[in-house]
């Protein structure tokens, strides 16, 4: 009788583990995961954890985690075959001087809108940068360019910025 409770103790153990590494493994977007990832075209569920983790906050003052994203999405974007990313000189102008860092937001907003689109992707990339613009608690310094971007989006004038 001793032995069958340790045979069915052993068992409850073996499943429960499996359940907590398989959760581990669908779940990982970690940093080790985000330096680590070799196959670029399956890494779309981290891609948008990362890009909705960028989105979510604030320009200055971010955690390392913040960081891993940046360095995942950038690292994706360079490697995926499936997009070829373009700037625009027009948007491009808005990140420089204090709002440096407004690139890695937009970069962000394309790879995130062309895992989510998968093509004519930029117009909505357009309008996440926007939106992430608009939000006083982004800590973005509103420039002229910056009020003129947001103004020309919100009467649907994208053309020039894409």
């Amino acid at each position: 009788m001793q032995s069958s409770v340790k045979k069915i103790v052993l068992l409850i153990i073996f499943i429960l583990s499996f359940f907590i590494v398989k959760k581990k493994k669908k779940n990982s977007c970690d940093s080790t995961y985000l330096q680590n990832a070799t196959n670029i075209s399956t890494a779309d569920t981290c891609l948008l954890t990362g890009a909705n983790y960028v989105l979510e906050h604030p320009l200055y003052g971010n955690s390392k985690l913040y960081y891993n994203y940046m360095g995942f999405i950038l690292e994706w974007m360079d490697k995926t075959p499936d997009f070829s990313f373009s700037l625009n000189s027009k948007v491009l102008e808005l990140c420089k001087d204090d709002n440096l860092s407004l690139f890695n937001v937009y970069l962000t907003c394309l790879a995130k809108a062309a895992i989510e689109t998968k093509k004519n992707y930029v117009p909505v990339a357009i309008k996440l940068f926007v939106a992430y613009l608009e939000k006083p608690e982004n800590k973005v310094k509103r420039t002229s360019k910056i009020k003129k971007m947001i103004a020309d989006v919100q009467e649907d004038k994208l053309e020039k910025y894409i």
